[in-house]
């Protein structure tokens, strides 16, 4: 009797954390999946080549196709493609402006020098963004000639796609940046095209003191809020760590309390913004392929990262195309059994 009450004190509770975070007895979560295009259509290379001194457009794949990262050629072809939204890079810029490119210094990718935050907007616009990329060691330059003047500034950016939704990488991790950045968005009227902002801690840190619609995270916030979650999540609520949005692995989303309905009804109650990005030790920041496309649940209402939006654009429109024919299926057999 009394192993019986024992077990019964120990399972009681165990069965109520499982059907608190359980997936299966969740109601569907509103919204739909968003797919967030990484530098638009852009070239690839392989992320275990890479470390602080890689020069990334020197060891590109072997093109198959010539649009260049954060130019507004290639969002436009990652909109055309149906990105929901497209991550740039954001550097500010000597005159006040803020432009979009991703390195450091321009040296790599184009025929200028110079740390790109201590040049002029004017100057990075006379440059050819296609100028360093190159699959064969230098044999060729595919892509030589085809930038010139194609890095864009923020606002002309948000001009050309006044529909557009952006997720905002600001390079580096000046506090000092935060305000100018706020200012320019509310200046430029560009602040509901933006999903979220990502950066180093200390520029997060002032940008959310400053900013009360605009959520900036970074590095520090999103372990935090993992690390929270799985420590607690398990009660239902959402620890106030996760306030500035969430990134995750996607091999990491089975160990989420309640992944996946429940996890995405929690988050999107609070409109938290929540991504998966590509899985954890896999040479890539994004979900690339269509087998890891497919390992992302229906009923998942957050974003997904993707490098290729070429392909993972296709794969969700077929996707849901499938299921509005399931949908219509199961509607007329429904109809028709009950008028049977």
């Amino acid at each position: 009797m009394k192993k019986r009450l024992g077990a019964a004190f120990f399972l009681t509770p165990v069965a109520a954390i499982y059907l608190m975070n359980a997936s299966w007895n969740a109601g569907a979560s509103e919204g739909a999946l968003q797919i967030v295009s990484h530098r638009g259509v852009h070239q690839t290379f392989d992320s275990k080549e890479v470390d602080a001194n890689t020069c990334t457009a020197a060891i590109i794949d072997p093109p198959s196709h010539h649009f260049i990262e954060n130019t507004t050629e290639s969002m436009k072809a990652a909109f055309d493609y149906g990105a929901d939204a497209v991550e740039v890079d954001v550097h500010a810029t000597v005159d006040g402006e803020f432009v979009v490119f991703h390195d450091w210094t321009v040296d790599c990718r184009t025929e200028g020098e110079g740390v790109t935050r201590e040049l002029t907007s004017a100057y990075l616009k006379t440059l050819d963004v296609g100028y360093g990329y190159t699959a064969d060691g230098g044999a060729t330059w595919p892509l030589r000639g085809k930038g010139v003047g194609a890095m864009p500034l923020l606002r002309e950016v948000f001009s050309e796609f006044p529909e557009g939704r952006f997720v905002i990488n600001v390079k580096g991790n000046k506090s000092r940046d935060a305000e100018p950045l706020l200012g320019y968005l509310n200046d430029h009227a560009l602040s509901g095209q933006v999903l979220a902002i990502v950066s180093g801690p200390s520029f997060a840190g002032e940008f959310n003191a400053l900013s009360s619609q605009i959520r900036a995270s970074s590095r520090k916030t999103v372990k935090a809020c993992l690390q929270s979650y799985l420590l607690r999540g398990w009660t239902g609520f959402v620890p106030s760590e996760c306030a500035y949005g969430v990134a995750f692995p996607q091999n990491l989303a089975p160990l989420l309390w309640g992944w996946p309905k429940r996890f995405s009804n929690r988050f999107g109650d609070r409109d938290y913004f929540v991504m998966m990005v590509g899985p954890l030790s896999a040479n890539t920041q994004g979900v690339d392929t269509p087998e890891g496309f497919a390992r992302v649940p229906l009923s998942f209402r957050g974003a997904v990262m993707t490098n290729k939006i070429e392909i993972i654009g296709p794969l969700r429109a077929q996707r849901a195309e499938e299921a509005a024919k399931s949908g219509r299926v199961r509607t007329k057999d429904a109809t028709s059994q009950k008028e049977g």
